[in-house]
């Protein structure tokens, strides 16, 4: 390889022509873009047992390449345009067993529902359930991307459980 291309091989570019930790590889002219936020050292959030959504906080930031999740808001907003795929899992512990459930959750971009999953426990069961949620997105830059949930009976999000919200953009040219 010259000594004037850049030698990253990877998302980060670290070498002497780029600064370092720049998101835009100049060998492959990608743009890329990640981040992982989860719910450690949070206070377990309660969801009330009513089926309009909340909103789901994820405060401790793990990682943001980009700086483009707000720990503060929960709330991923693009700097580029391109496709994105993001995750969330949720632990959610009722607080009684006396009646079966189902717990919901949604992934809103710019304020909409993309993608949703409903899971169902019943009355048998005395533990915690856990729901994943995978969605890929086509956003624009500037679009927002949030967690949501709710639940048919009153319970906890239990943080120490690794709650989590995450999402990557797929390496695509530089719009």
């Amino acid at each position: 390889m010259s000594k004037d291309k850049c030698r990253c091989k990877g998302y980060k570019c670290m070498c002497k022509y780029k600064e370092r930790y720049n998101s835009l590889c100049s060998e492959t002219n990608t743009i890329y873009s990640a981040f992982r936020a989860d719910t450690s050292g949070s206070l377990d959030q309660i969801l009330d047992g009513t089926l309009p959504v909340e909103k789901v906080f994820f405060k401790n930031e793990i990682f943001d390449i980009e700086n483009e999740y707000d720990s503060s808001t929960s709330t991923f907003t693009a700097k580029h345009s391109g496709v994105y795929h993001f995750i969330a899992s949720l632990h959610f512990l009722p607080l009684s067993f006396v009646k079966d459930f189902q717990v919901r959750v949604q992934i809103f971009v710019n304020g909409s529902v993309n993608a949703a999953d409903v899971e169902f426990q019943g009355t048998e069961s005395s533990f915690t359930l856990g729901i994943e949620i995978n969605s890929i997105v086509q956003l624009n830059a500037g679009d927002y991307v949030e967690v949501f949930a709710s639940s048919t009976i009153r319970g906890i999000l239990v943080q120490d459980l690794g709650n989590t919200f995450a999402g990557a953009r797929f390496p695509s040219p530089v719009e």
